[in-house]
């Protein structure tokens, strides 16, 4: 159960994470000089999450530490989840 748990849960910090990125670059197009620099670094900051998460994941998961990888897995996502608010909340 724990191995399922550990792969649901790094599919979903990897598709948040993509789902994220392709809204940051939605967003780019109309955006100021100013406002797209500060994209482009979260953009950045989003891949290097999703990736470190996604490795992390893996490695967890090869050790058999399963728990440890579901941990790993869905920090992409919160952390994602908590961009999206702090971005809507800047929009305002």
């Amino acid at each position: 159960m724990s191995i399922i748990l550990s792969l649901l849960s790094t599919f979903l910090g990897a598709g948040t994470s993509v789902l994220m990125l392709i809204l940051l670059l939605m967003a780019s197009p109309n955006s100021k000089p100013a406002d797209f620099a500060m994209l482009k670094g979260l953009m950045w900051s989003v891949v290097a999450i999703g990736v470190l998460g996604l490795s992390g994941a893996s490695w967890a998961m090869y050790l058999s530490r399963h728990v440890l990888a579901t941990g790993i897995g869905i920090t992409p996502a919160v952390y994602c989840i908590g961009l999206l608010i702090v971005v809507l909340r800047i929009q305002r």
